[in-house]
């Protein structure tokens, strides 16, 4: 649970929006009334409106595009992969899966349900002032919509968990089903603030046991790290690291998952007396020994160099547990979320 609701409001409010089409730029030397009573003409019940000015067009139009986003900061924290995590694993994505792939405004992004509503430039200035404005009950119903659907997903996933009988289903199955409750939640937050009744959808289904249980899968899920080679201490530290960020347990036998890694350093000729370096491989090989299969090895080489041994010996460790905790993790539950 890391980035904070900010992050994620980007992340969901940002929508692949359509400015449905592009309103002429009026131009004089006074403002219009709407740049400081925008209210006046899209009222605060019905809409969401955000002002920006800048030098150019797109950039007043991704200013105010960002003043809508501002009115739904918030603390709610979220995991950071989850969003990531449920863009890849659901094909059918639709308005909230669509809107969560993009992270920042541009000016020539689609921007759904965001319109630019009044463009006008202020020749005294030289400036460009925007308005553009969110239509609550048209949105409030695409996320009503996407929540619904969300709940349908994790009940068949819920129930995918009862019934299966190889805990690596029942885990996966299960952790599925939290993610699209856990993204519900952050979805209700925004929902609250669009609803015109400040209302939330309620899941049936029960998250916090749902949380015991998944708790205790970790618990059941067993693997063993396996390491030969140069820097055995520090390779088996890191990948350790890499099960504990998983929560699954680390075992000496009757392993579900085995880690079998090998590490080989050897000094390189570089023919100079001022730079030392090392040709170094690590390959990790992960075995499935519920569903006997072996993934994919994972490999690392490299040729490192710097002015003394223990630099480049920092430099290459520093690269190891780097590449285990990003890549090697992420490969590794890619497996794992499509058991």
């Amino acid at each position: 649970m890391k980035s904070n609701f900010y992050f994620l409001l980007i992340m969901l409010f940002l929508f692949q929006c359509t400015y449905s089409q592009k309103q002429s730029i009026e131009k004089g030397g006074q403002l219009p009334q709407w740049v400081h009573e925008p209210h006046k003409s899209y009222p605060q019940s019905m809409y969401l409106v955000g002002i920006g000015s800048g030098d150019t067009r797109l950039d007043a139009e991704n200013v105010a595009i960002g003043n809508i986003a501002k009115i739904f900061q918030a603390t709610v924290k979220v995991d950071e992969t989850l969003l990531e995590n449920y863009l890849e694993s659901d094909e059918q994505s639709r308005f909230t899966t669509q809107m969560l792939n993009k992270t920042r405004v541009t000016s020539n992004q689609d921007l759904k349900n965001i319109t630019i509503a009044k463009s006008f430039f202020y020749e005294n200035e030289g400036l460009y002032y925007v308005l553009a404005y969110l239509d609550r009950m048209e949105t409030e119903e695409l996320y009503r919509q996407d929540m619904e659907s969300n709940i349908d997903k994790a009940m068949s996933f819920y129930n995918a968990y009862k019934e299966s009988q190889n805990k690596l289903s029942r885990y996966v199955f299960l952790q599925k089903a939290i993610d699209l409750l856990r993204l519900n939640e952050a979805l209700n937050t925004h929902y609250q603030i669009i609803s015109t009744m400040g209302d939330k959808i309620q899941s049936p289904l029960p998250l916090e046991e749902m949380e015991r249980d998944r708790l205790a899968l970790l618990n059941q899920i067993g693997v063993e790290v396996i390491v030969n080679g140069d820097k055995e201490s520090e390779i088996r530290d890191y990948l350790h690291q890499v099960v504990g960020k998983i929560g699954f347990k680390i075992v000496q036998s009757d392993a579900d998952f085995t880690f079998d890694a090998r590490f080989d350093l050897n000094p390189a000729d570089l023919g100079r007396d001022d730079i030392t370096g090392y040709n170094w491989k690590l390959t990790t090989d992960v075995h499935d020994n519920v569903n006997n299969y072996m993934l994919r090895s994972f490999t690392l080489k490299n040729r490192t160099m710097a002015i003394s041994p223990d630099q480049a010996l920092a430099k290459i460790m520093n690269t190891v547990q780097k590449e285990l905790n990003s890549d090697f993790n992420r490969q590794f539950m890619e497996y794992i979320r499509k058991l």
